[in-house]
């Protein structure tokens, strides 16, 4: 008996691999359209609107990750392999997979790589974006930059004068303040551990 299968569809279940990626004909035309739109509009602005969407729709969201895996099953490719079927009394050995079959394994490989890469890289972006969005107050002549809300930085209440900048505005050759960025670390710490307690 000829069927049609891939190393994805084996793993998945045939059912439920051609149910998925009936859904995904759908889902993958939707969300490139709706990334594609919000990668125009952050190239041309920095809105917080944006940065909230793009926090929801990118990197290690879940809508990402779903996406992600409705491509890689849409990108995927079956083949035709002969199966013999299975008898519980008559112990018959399977017949050996083809060469084609082993090649959806490499390419099965090649698309989870592909997406762990494209989900790495939409977090870099997602969080480049929210950092433009932010507003800082930069020290020219020191050649820092400051948190912009009260967290008690001595270095900013030194300064001679402080402009109120957004993170798109800042130069690259500005540093980021070493008391700032602890206040921050310890910040998210202790937020980190409000979320984990029951």
């Amino acid at each position: 008996m000829i069927v049609r299968q891939s190393f994805i569809s084996n793993i998945w279940g045939h059912q439920a691999y051609k149910e998925f990626r009936n859904w995904a004909k759908i889902i993958v035309p939707i969300g490139a359209g709706i990334l594609i739109m919000l990668y125009l509009l952050s190239f041309f602005f920095h809105a917080d609107i944006i940065k909230d969407l793009l926090y929801i729709t990118n990197g290690t969201s879940l809508l990402f990750i779903g996406y992600i895996i409705a491509l890689i099953v849409l990108l995927d490719i079956e083949v035709s392999v002969e199966e013999t079927e299975k008898n519980y009394w008559d112990k018959e050995k399977q017949a050996p997979k083809p060469f084609k079959y082993k090649l959806t394994i490499i390419w099965a490989v090649l698309l989870f790589v592909l997406g762990i890469v494209a989900i790495y890289y939409s977090n870099r972006y997602r969080n480049r974006y929210a950092f433009e969005c932010e507003t800082y107050l930069v020290d020219e002549d020191a050649g820092i930059y400051h948190l912009d809300w009260d967290n008690d930085c001595k270095a900013a209440d030194e300064a001679e004068s402080l402009e109120v900048k957004k993170g798109y505005q800042i130069d690259k050759s500005f540093k980021f303040c070493e008391e700032c960025k602890e206040w921050m670390e310890d910040a998210e710490d202790e937020a980190a551990l409000v979320h984990a307690r029951p």
